[in-house]
């Protein structure tokens, strides 16, 4: 599902406008990055929490060379999903 899927789906079950819900969403989006930047984090109970996480610096090979080079330390966005959505999707069947 994509970002138009997602706005119909969601104007549908709402009866809001598409355009409302276009800027619900871009509105959400933006301010959970804005808690990201800011190191917070941003938690749906039962569905799961959006924050930033350090990876630390590691030293990697390069696969075409085999030459070792050092990759510096970052953050990077992180979900991590909850239990209800965790035991929602252990009840998928293949």
């Amino acid at each position: 599902m994509n970002r138009q899927d997602l706005i119909k789906v969601i104007a549908n079950d709402t009866e809001l406008s598409n355009k409302k819900v276009k800027e619900v969403i871009d509105s959400m989006l933006k301010n959970i990055e804005k808690a990201i930047l800011k190191k917070d984090k941003v938690t749906f109970v039962g569905f799961g929490t959006f924050k930033a996480k350090w990876r630390k610096p590691r030293t990697a090979i390069n696969p075409r060379t085999k030459e070792k080079m050092k990759v510096k330390g970052k953050f990077v966005p992180h979900f991590g999903a909850g239990s209800h959505l965790k035991d929602k999707a252990a009840m998928m069947k293949k």
